[in-house]
């Protein structure tokens, strides 16, 4: 198997390294996009003597709020080892961006959503991790980044109790489900009793009449 580079690209510096490396402790907070893009095919077009392009999977990672960190290439397949949740929403048609929308977080305002999303930050997990070197471009940046790991750290300690109170519901959805069907089984018991009833006096009627 031909061996590849994968691009280390640290978030806390903004570096771009080529190093041996299928996967990197930064990878969850870059901007990471598969998508179909127009490929120059050397091969045919030396063949045929003209220029031949076809569609191929492209990846693009991007370190965001650095617009000078951006990878954009033909897919390999260790790509698809280190971002595979990128990878298979991708192939399933979904959003690939991993994590909390900023366009659904209450502490930030419409207006900063649509400026962050140009320099590529559009998760509350991305906004928490910006580098130093990102925060110092932009005004403001810095607090913004302090309320996300504030906000995250706080949503972190709730999940216990979140994950208690998912329990209680379905708990309740499932004993709902099983005095429902206890309910029917009685309402069937009773109209059957019911005709049992019936059937006896009319016997009865017959009985008497004969």
């Amino acid at each position: 198997m031909e061996k590849v580079q994968a691009l280390n690209i640290d978030v806390l510096t903004g570096a771009v390294n080529p190093m041996p490396r299928v996967s990197d402790a930064g990878d969850e907070h870059l901007h990471v996009t598969f998508a179909q893009a127009s490929h120059f095919n050397d091969t045919r077009t030396r063949d045929e003597q003209r220029p031949i392009f076809e569609m191929k999977d492209y990846i693009t990672i991007i370190v965001p709020g650095d617009s000078t960190s951006i990878v954009h290439r033909p897919v390999r397949d260790s790509d698809k080892d280190r971002f595979p949740r990128q990878w298979l929403a991708y192939q399933s048609g979904r959003e690939q961006q991993i994590g909390y929308p900023l366009s659904e977080w209450p502490m930030i305002t419409r207006a900063q959503v649509d400026e962050l999303s140009y320099f590529k930050i559009t998760t509350v997990e991305t906004l928490a991790s910006v580098s130093d070197t990102v925060k110092q471009k932009f005004l403001g940046l810095r607090e913004l980044s302090e309320k996300a790991k504030a906000w995250l750290a706080a949503r972190k300690g709730e999940e216990p109790a979140l994950a208690l109170a998912g329990e209680i519901a379905k708990k309740d959805e499932e004993i709902g489900a099983l005095q429902s069907q206890l309910a029917m089984m009685q309402e069937a018991i009773a109209e059957l009793q019911k005709a049992n009833s019936k059937k006896g006096k009319k016997a009865v009627d017959v009985d008497e009449a004969a």
